[in-house]
């Protein structure tokens, strides 16, 4: 009795299906092996909550540079903005997008627009640097001790994030958070990756080689060979890890809450969630449960690889 090659083909498709549906639900239990060798923080957003200070700083500066207390970029456009990489870019785009009698030549140019984000720059370094002592900027609960217990489990860190380097500098230092990243990234090194910012892959590639040699990144399909796995605040940022074959967990800056975040490895609101504890609260315990959760993350990525691998045989 000959089959049809259709049934055939079906028949297939279905075993393949049946076997990753098995993988994806019983090959995610983690192992000494799915425990990371680098953990990638990817921006300051995943560190503090600071979008609403951003967009008043922003406002601030715009009024300043041009002498116009009349100008402000609303609320609503500038949570729409934040599906784009870079407050210069996010800014061109949303002026050149009005219309009105004060929208001069001078106010959309990019000299003026670099003046307006210069001075929003000094304006929230200054704000970072004095948070301690206000409240303007509060560090996310449980990123400190996230951060430790991968240090203390001999897992490598990096902050890699493509601000500007005098806020990322200010970040760190203000939270003291200096001897918990093994590496930094900022605006200042896309020179090094030829200015393929987020969401292209680069910059976390770069990182991983920094980190974890050369040879932790496929020199053919350019994605990271190890386990690493990455967090960010943003559905764009999300790309960048993801595009390097970066597991990627989400955590929705106050802002970015409405976005897509279907292709991160998990979404949790806040980290303390990763380690079974509710949000805002880091409990004793939180450093074994972190690292396990971590390993667990690793392992469902790699299984949802292995699963992906057997559909497309």
């Amino acid at each position: 009795m000959h089959e049809n090659k259709d049934d055939l083909d079906t028949a297939t498709k279905s075993m393949k299906l049946t076997a990753a549906t098995h993988l994806m639900q019983t090959g995610a239990e983690p192992t000494a092996k799915d425990l990371p060798e680098l953990i990638l923080i990817g921006s300051i957003g995943a560190v503090a909550h600071c979008s609403h200070l951003q967009w008043t700083l922003f406002n601030q500066a715009l009024r300043e540079v041009m002498k116009d207390d009349s100008l402000e970029w609303d609320k609503q456009s500038y949570i729409d903005s934040l599906v784009a990489t870079g407050g210069k870019t996010r800014l061109k785009a949303y002026l050149r997008n009005l219309e009105g009698p004060n929208l001069s030549a001078e106010l959309t140019s990019d000299e003026n627009i670099k003046k307006v984000y210069d001075r929003k720059t000094e304006l929230f370094v200054g704000a970072i640097k004095k948070a301690k002592e206000d409240g303007s900027v509060r560090i996310r609960p449980g990123i400190v001790e996230l951060l430790r217990a991968a240090k203390d489990a001999g897992i490598k860190t990096g902050f890699c994030t493509t601000t500007v380097e005098s806020v990322m500098t200010a970040f760190v230092e203000t939270f003291e958070l200096q001897d918990l990243f093994d590496f930094t990234f900022h605006e200042g090194c896309l020179p090094e990756i030829g200015y393929k910012g987020k969401p292209e892959p680069d910059c976390y590639l770069h990182a991983v080689r920094k980190i974890l040699g050369e040879n932790a990144v496929s020199t053919t399909e350019h994605k990271v060979l190890r386990n690493v796995i990455a967090f960010e605040d943003t559905q764009i940022s999300m790309e960048s890890p993801v595009r390097a074959g970066i597991p990627c967990v989400a955590f929705p800056s106050e802002w970015a809450v409405q976005q897509d975040f279907s292709k991160s490895v998990i979404t949790v609101s806040e980290p303390p969630a990763l380690a079974g504890f509710a949000d805002g609260v880091v409990g004793e315990g939180y450093a074994e449960n972190y690292i396990q959760a971590l390993a667990g993350l690793c392992a469902k990525a790699k299984a949802a690889e292995d699963a992906k691998a057997i559909v497309q045989e």
